[in-house]
């Protein structure tokens, strides 16, 4: 891990070179918790999603740390079925593992981490210049 300001921390996450970005609100708010698992999801399914998942506690997925109170993981998934309403409300779908054969080609290179009303909010990308 290389903080390369206060607020950037250059590491590297399952082989691949990742950016991390706190807002100042975020910079603040993760050094009252013990740690933060961030999971970078895509949902492959009649669209492309990308969703972020935010918790203090230990996700079911295996987690990399990329600084001492930061943990992130990656997952590309899938529904077994393709129905937009699913998404709608508390309907989540049933998710499998999405088989990916050059998985490092998908991992994000980029993820910003904001808090903003008592919520953790942010964004991952790919290719986002320095």
């Amino acid at each position: 891990m290389i903080v390369t300001r206060e607020n950037i921390i250059q590491s590297n996450f399952e082989g691949k070179s990742i950016k991390i970005e706190l807002s100042p609100k975020a910079q603040k708010q993760i050094e009252r918790v013990d740690k933060l698992h961030v999971g970078m999801e895509i949902y492959f399914s009649c669209f492309v999603k990308k969703i972020l998942h935010f918790t203090e506690s230990q996700p079911e997925f295996t987690t990399e740390s990329v600084s001492d109170k930061l943990k992130l993981y990656f997952r590309p998934v899938q529904s077994q079925s393709c129905n937009i309403h699913d998404l709608v409300g508390k309907n989540e779908p049933t998710l499998i593992e999405f088989p990916v054969i050059k998985r490092k080609a998908i991992i994000p290179s980029y993820l910003f981490i904001d808090y903003r009303k008592g919520t953790w909010k942010g964004d991952f990308t790919w290719k986002r210049s320095n």
